[in-house]
This record gives structure tokens, sequence and C-alpha cells, in this order.
């Protein structure tokens, strides 16, 4: 497999560090990413991108839509429109499940929890409790475990 770029938002936490990345990516691709719940078909918080030139090309292309920059869903329309602008670009877009879990849907065993649209509060309470829990040895809640403590 060639050399790979992870990006991971800040407000996404690693909750399986067991996983190996190399098992997310394949030579068939040059760029994996996560389907959305909005109105976006592609979530920007964790992606894979191959280190070729199809994968360059949709950076530059992307990082060029300056009339994204102050869009409430950041990067994602940049990102998606220069999607299908890049014709060499092999894409793969997966289930979020896979490797960018929105906080909401989160079960024990899935690779990172993103806290994707929540407030700047809910995130940081979120990150703490997983904290909490990994400084304890236990496995952090599932979905409905974490909102019923951060909401109580």
């Amino acid at each position: 497999i060639g050399t790979w770029l992870m990006w991971i938002d800040a407000d996404a936490v690693i909750m399986d560090p067991t996983r190996r990345l190399e098992d997310l990516v394949d030579d068939s691709v040059d760029f994996v990413i996560a389907e959305d719940r909005s109105s976006s078909p592609i979530n920007t918080g964790v992606f894979f991108l191959r280190n070729c030139r199809a994968a360059l090309d949709l950076v530059r292309r992307a990082y060029a839509k300056v009339q994204y920059l102050r869009h409430p869903l950041w990067e994602q329309p940049a990102i998606a429109e220069a999607m299908s602008e890049c014709s060499g670009l092999r894409t793969r877009i997966v289930s979020r499940r896979l490797f960018n879990s929105f906080f909401d849907e989160y079960e024990p065993g899935d690779f990172v929890v993103h806290f994707a649209g929540c407030s700047h509060e809910l995130k940081l309470a979120g990150v703490n409790i997983i904290v909490d829990s990994i400084r304890r040895g236990k496995r952090p809640s599932t979905a409905r475990q974490r909102k019923t403590r951060i909401v109580s």
C-alpha cells in the first residue's frame, strides 16, 4: 500500500487504537471518505488521502474554492465540488460507522467518534467523558448512555 494521509478533525477521537489504518484503505482508491447525513454527500471530519497526483489535485481545487470560507459546512462543499471536477480521482464513499461515527450513533468497537454538529460545550463534555473512562480503565459507553450523562 502506498503512502496515505489520515485527516481527523479536532472534535473527533480515535476510540479503537488497535484498528490498523491499512485495513481501511487499499490500492484501488485515492480518497476514502464517509457519507454525511446533512445536505452534503460527504463528511470531512475523518478521511484518507493517498499521496498521488489525483489527490493533490483534489486538495488544490478544494483550497481554491474561497466562496465556501464562511459556509456553515466549512470545507465539505468545497471538497465535494472538487471531487466532481477531478476526473482521475478514484474515490470511495463509505458508511460513517467504518471510521467516522457521529456522537449519537457511536457503539463500542467503532474506530472513531466524531462530535460533528455539537455545541462546543457538548464536544468538550463528550471528550472529557471518554478521557475519564479511559483513565479508569473502562470501555467508553454507547451513544445512548453518553447522551444521558451529558444531558443530565
